[in-house]
């Protein structure tokens, strides 16, 4: 569908260089930008920059054999050298000193040479009918006749057929005229073709190999074949000519490397003589250069093959004077043409390719899209029918070929032929098939000044239209405006550069040129001054497109190397097609993928979303196409995409990205039938109905059902409904209004208790019943069914309903529909609950239950008395409460079934509250819910329970069990229990009291109902109590026990203290010093990795990093364990078995707890060790309280000790705080999760505030 467009066309003359009947016959390139030259008469010269640099006449070289006309020159990379060869000569010339040289002669005549690819080997056809190969020093490697006969016997040289005689003009055309021998290599340099005259006359294709052998020749034609050949360069197939004494046609032929034909396409009608014929490097464009027998003009054509059929892009028509002598492409620019002719002309051609397709953003455009082919333009509307090429809708055919077709934003398009004439033609805006407005209907023909060839035509409007002049510079734009008879107004604007791209934007009304740098200019049509813009492309661009992006004009730009500006923004760099739509950008890229890119976006979120990958698996920006997909146009104002495959054949598709941006306009406008429509044929999850506004939709949902007013849809709808944000995970790139915004500006889901589905339900079941209840049955349903939890027992009551108005057919269809949606037993359960069998048998009936299980069933409840039969009911269903409520209200015979059922089921509250009036009954409910939570171990809870019931013995029993000594006691009265059952009590009570550690309670207990004030204090001597010891002792008189109990206690403890102080002291000196070793060891270990590294990869350089803290903690920490334990990944000792008992994994823990220098763990039981040796909170208070009962005892020096004691274990905890709380990661251990890094406590958490505990009077000055 692409066609050839001609970009760039520059001029030179080389009248001052060529004399009398002399031509240039030959050239090479050197680069882009520079070619060497030889005329027939031996001068050499140089183009580059435009210009001719520097001549040579090679006639001055000593040596040279006089009167010979130069044939052929070639650069030699590794020589610095042209190679340049005469009739007899091989002439160097060194291109670094500007030295020349006579390498070689032939004596029997030099017909062709030809360098392999590498230029390793060199190729002669000499004037005796052989074939010289030779190195690139000259050496001769071998030599064989060009007329051998292949050793190996092809089909190509057996089965000759008798052919008629030719005529005398063909003879005398091909026979015996001597043509020139042809010789081409194949791209990879292992074969190469000869294409020569035998002694009969005839002439064959012969291929070789590379070291001089024959492997093939071709098969015998019905024709007679041409002096051209040229080997693809990919390698497929070889082309020539021949022409057809029967047919009496020219046609290009392919053979094999075999030998066998391939296949041919015909040139022209008459016998043509072919002077060349070269593939492009890239393979895809076929140059042909004749003469016509029928105009007896020179052509040079351009060719293309396409889904198996080949198309004329491009033709130049030359007179007798204007021969083309040297027609060549460029070794390095694909589609960059050279051709030399015989009036001293030297022309550069720079093309594209590129589709031809009707503009326009509107619904209007049918996508009209022209195809050149040779004098048809085959014409299909894309928009309506994808005609595969070369088929297509319509076709107009010219007298001559055609070169270029351009379109505007209306219905017209210009057409150029290659004769220079320029037509007009409009075609109609008919949606009507099979034609949709074609034929088109010509207007007319431009009348201009001459049909000199002209370039980058651009269609305006219908009355202007613009175009570059083929001048010598090519820096000025023509804009004509044409009249009613068809002749121009022709107003010229000049550009400080050369012109490669015009393009007109219709939505702005500017014109924008394209420089040859990449410089951009915009114009209006009523300027006479272009103005540059300050955005330019870093590379020129072969393609060009103006839009709107966000509200800015931008120009997107493609180069030939797949660099896409947008700007001078450099969006991608492996961009292969483009192509923009009202409201998208969208490209091809080299990895296969479709991009999308939004055009309401500003200019940077664009190039940021473009140049960045998907962002997340559901971006609907990125498509995955076929290998070698290229774009050929969005059609505008729908949802299909066309592209052409790389064997040629059309495929439509429709990207999700426009679907979405359809159904975000249908939504913004109410349209909802279509949206749910789009939806539904392009799959989109249509929860985006609701999502994409929630209040919108809520607001409108009644509309909503008016316009859909199908039930199956609306169905569809609610069935897909998920309790999330679409718009938030899976089209998280969705917006409504085109331009990215941030989450918290989303329009937001309406406030309420209610979920998404639950709102959704119940809105669309108001507005179902309000439009038409009767026609939206199955709606309604669908919305009990899919609310969340399901409201079945509401689906089931409408159908009850439908049911009881007398229309049982209705009522069966709803109910099957219901059953569809849940499952049939779920409804059986739900009928049975709703207490009504006629209801049951319905849904029963629907199911696979068997009717002799269900209807006795059904009979013993119908016998039962009402709330007992409801009970039963329930009971089957497991729902336990409503059970309950109905038990309570089946009369009192029953009351032990409540009971157990709640005690069985732990209804306790329920039952208190269905009780509550029956004070006897309460009671014991009361009781039962005191036993459970007696039984649960909440004895506090479980007192008051008994209380309430009056069961005191059992509250109290509770209240001893939960410690309550206070309620305890407080019941001794109730219970009228004796002194001596009293004493027991307070026995029990104060060995609970001291398991749970009150040691104060204790002690009262003893003293109060034991009488026991030694036992007492001995309680808080044991508990370190030791102010409340004093109060008590004091107060008893018993200063006896401070003597005898309390000094002894307080002295055994300061001893325990001081030892206990001194070892964690030690201990906490030891683990740190070693945990700092440790690290640093780590530490020095990941240096040497690091140094290896750099070593072997070259990583850092000389700039080893210092900060080794700033490398990955976990990765650093696990390298240098690793390094250190002697192991890459930790594991205990290998067993057989995956699975461990218990006793395996408990020894492995504690063998891991185990404190070893080097083992994998050591850090981590360091830390831990550490952390235990910290003085806590719980330890600073005992130690305060220490302090003062010992200055009050007069120890005023322990009292110190003690106090300097802990302040310089604290004081060692602050100082080395830093080393104690550095993060760290556990060692990894085989089958078993990657441990999380460790965070360690901070020893100010642990010690708490370290100031309130000293005493002022201990601190040592």
């Amino acid at each position: 569908m692409r066609n050839l467009h001609l970009l760039h066309q520059h001029k030179i003359t080389l009248d001052n260089l060529l004399k009398e009947n002399d031509e240039v016959v030959a050239s090479t390139c050197i680069d882009n930008e520079t070619l060497f030259g030889i005329t027939k008469n031996g001068f050499l010269f140089e183009i580059s920059q435009g210009s001719i640099q520097r001549t040579i006449n090679l006639n001055e070289i000593e040596g040279i054999t006089p009167n010979t006309e130069m044939l052929d020159i070639q650069y030699v990379v590794e020589l610095e050298s042209l190679i340049i060869i005469s009739q007899i000569d091989i002439i160097t010339y060194n291109l670094s000193n500007d030295h020349s040289e006579i390498t070689a002669s032939i004596e029997e005549g030099i017909y062709a040479m030809s360098w392999s690819p590498d230029q390793e080997i060199v190729l002669f056809a000499t004037g005796n009918g052989n074939l010289l190969v030779m190195s690139k020093h000259f050496e001769n490697l071998a030599e064989s006749p060009i007329d051998s006969i292949p050793t190996t016997l092809n089909i190509s040289t057996v089965g000759i057929k008798n052919q008629k005689p030719l005529p005398e003009d063909v003879q005398e055309r091909f026979i015996n005229k001597k043509l020139p021998v042809h010789i081409s290599w194949r791209s990879d340099g292992q074969y190469f073709v000869v294409n020569s005259m035998d002694e009969d006359g005839k002439r064959w294709l012969r291929v070789w190999e590379r070291n001089g052998n024959l492997i093939s020749k071709s098969e015998q034609l019905d024709g007679v074949l041409g002096n051209v050949v040229h080997y693809r360069p990919d390698g497929s197939i070889i082309g020539t000519h021949y022409y057809h004494p029967g047919k009496k046609e020219t046609f290009v032929l392919f053979f094999e490397r075999n030998g066998l034909q391939h296949y041919d396409f015909l040139l022209e009608k008459g016998m043509s003589d072919v002077y060349s014929l070269e593939w492009n490097n890239s393979s895809d464009v076929l140059c042909v250069t004749f003469k016509s027998s029928i105009t007896n003009n020179y052509h040079v054509q351009l060719w293309y093959r396409g889904n198996y059929h080949w198309y004329l892009k491009q033709e130049y028509i030359f007179n007798e004077n204007e021969k083309p002598t040297s027609v060549l492409w460029d070794s390095e620019l694909s589609y960059r043409l050279h051709v030399y002719c015989r009036d001293g002309t030297y022309i550069k051609y720079d093309l594209c390719w590129d589709h031809d397709i009707s503009k326009g953003y509107t619904s209007e455009n049918p996508c009209l899209t022209a195809v050149i082919n040779g004098k048809s333009l085959n014409l299909t509307p894309l928009r309506y029918a994808v005609v595969p090429p070369p088929l297509c809708s319509d076709a107009l055919v010219f007298d001559s070929a055609v070169n270029s077709v351009s379109f505007d934003n209306s219905n017209r398009f210009l057409v150029q032929l290659s004769d220079g004439s320029i037509h007009l033609f409009k075609y109609n805006l008919s949606t009507k098939p099979p034609k949709f407005g074609l034929p088109p209907e010509k207007i007319g023909t431009i009348k201009l000044e001459n049909n000199e060839s002209r370039r980058l035509i651009t269609l305006i409007n219908e009355n202007t239209f613009c175009y570059v002049p083929f001048t010598l510079k090519g820096s000025s734009l023509c804009i004509c405006n044409i009249k009613e008879d068809f002749s121009c107004n022709v107003t010229e604007v000049s550009y400080p550069e050369e012109i490669i791209r015009v393009e007109y934007h219709s939505y702005t009304g500017n014109l924008f040129v394209q420089g040859e740098t990449g410089a951009l200019f915009k114009m209006k049509l009523t300027d006479d001054i272009p103005e540059e813009l300050s955005e330019r492309f870093e590379h020129p661009c072969h393609w060009m497109i103006p839009t709107m992006l966000g509200e800015e004009e931008v120009v997107v730009g493609l180069s030939q190397k797949g660099v896409l500006y947008i700007n001078s923004h450099n969006v991608v760099s492996n961009c292969s097609s483009i192509a923009v739509t009202d409201q998208f950008l969208l490209f091809t890229t080299l990895s296969h993928k479709l991009r999308i890119i939004n055009l309401h976006l500003s200019v940077y979120d664009a190039v940021d979303i473009a140049s960045s990958g998907p962002s997340s698996k559901y971006d609907e920006t990125f498509r995955d196409l076929e290998r070698g997909a290229r774009l050929v146009c969005a059609i505008p104002s729908d949802l299909n995409v066309i592209l052409q495959m790389p064997r040629g054949n059309l495929e439509g598709i429709t990207p999700k990205a426009l679907v979405l941006s359809r159904i975000r306009s249908l939504l913004n406008g109410l349209e909802y039938s279509k949206a749910v429509v789009a939806t539904r044929k392009y799959r989109i999850d249509m929860n985006l109905i609701y999502d994409h506004n929630p209040q919108q939709f809520l607001t409108n949902v009644k509309r909503f059902v008016e316009d859909v007013n199908n039930a199956d849809y609306i169905n569809l709808f609610l069935s897909t409904l998920v309790n999330e944000d679409v718009t938030k995970n899976k089209f998280s790139g969705y917006h409504t209004e085109g331009k990215i915004i941030h989450d918290e500006e989303k329009p937001q889901p309406v406030a309420g208790t209610e979920s998404k589905i639950n709102n959704i339900c119940n809105a669309v079941r108001e507005a179902l019943n309000g439009v038409d209840k009767s026609k939206f049955i199955s709606s309604i349903l669908t919305t009990y069914a899919k609310h969340d939890p399901p409201q079945l027992d509401e689906a089931l009551s409408l159908i009850r309903e439908i049911r009881n108005a007398g229309q049982k057919a209705e009522s069966e269809a709803a109910l099957s529909y219901l059953v569809f949606l849940v499952d049939v037993n779920t409804l059986y359960n739900i009928a049975l609950g709703m207490y009504d069998f006629d209801l049951v048998l319905m849904v029963a009936q629907k199911s696979q239950k068997d009717p002799k299980e269900y209807l006795p069933f059904i009979a013993n409840l119908k016998k039962l008395e009402q709330y007992y039969r409801q009970y039963k009911i329930d009971m089957y269903l497991e729902r336990y409460e409503k059970a309950l409520e109905n038990i309570s209200k089946a009369g009192d015979e029953h009351f032990d079934e409540a009971i157990k059922l709640i005690r069985d089921k732990g209804l306790f509250k329920l039952g208190l509250q269905l009780y509550k009036s029956n004070a006897s009954k309460s009671i014991i409910v009361f009781e039962a819910y005191g036993d459970y939570l007696f039984e649960t171990k909440s004895y506090h809870q479980a007192a008051f329970a008994y209380l309430e019931a009056k069961k005191y013995e059992k509250a109290q029993q509770a209240f001893i069990e939960s410690a309550n000594y206070q309620f305890v006691f407080s019941l001794t009265k109730t219970l009228n229990q004796s002194p001596q059952d009293i004493k027991k009590i307070a026995r029990t009570m104060v060995n609970i009291l001291e398991r749970e550690k009150k040691i104060v309670e204790a002690s009262i207990v003893c003293r109060e109902y034991l009488n026991d004030t030694e036992e007492s204090i001995l309680k808080l001597v044991s508990g370190h109590e030791w102010q409340e010891a004093l109060r008590v002792a004091v107060s008893f008189n018993r200063n006896d026990l401070i003597e005898t109990h309390i000094k002894p206690g307080v002295f055994d403890y300061l001893r325990l203290m001081k030892e206990e102080l001194s070892e964690n002291e030690t201990k906490l000196q030891k683990y740190v010093t070693r945990l700092i070793e440790l690290r640093e060891e780590k530490e020095k270990q990941l240096r040497e990795q690091l140094l290896l590294q750099q070593h072997n990869e070259g990583e850092f350089g000389e700039d080893m990093p210092h900060n080794i803290d700033a490398l990955s903690e976990s990765s650093s920490i696990q390298s240098g364990m690793s390094n250190y334990s002697g192991v890459s990944i930790l594991s205990a000792r290998s067993t057989t078995s995956s699975v461990l008992s218990k006793r395996q994994v408990s020894r492995k823990k504690k063998n891991r707890e185990k404190l070893r220098k080097g083992s994998p763990f050591e850090e981590l039981n360091l830390v831990s060790r550490i952390e235990s040796l910290i003085p806590n909170k719980g330890f600073i208070l005992a130690i305060s309280n220490l302090q003062q009962v010992l200055i009050h005892f007069g120890n005023f020096e322990d009292a110190k000790h003690l106090q300097i004691s802990l302040e310089r274990v604290l004081n060692y905890c602050k100082e080395h705080a830093a080393t104690i709380e550095e993060p760290f990661s556990p060692p990894q251990v085989e089958n078993e999760p990657t441990p999380a890094v460790k965070y360690p406590k901070k020893v100010q958490d642990i010690t708490g505030d370290t100031t309130k505990w000293k005493l002022n009077i201990l601190i040592s000055e």
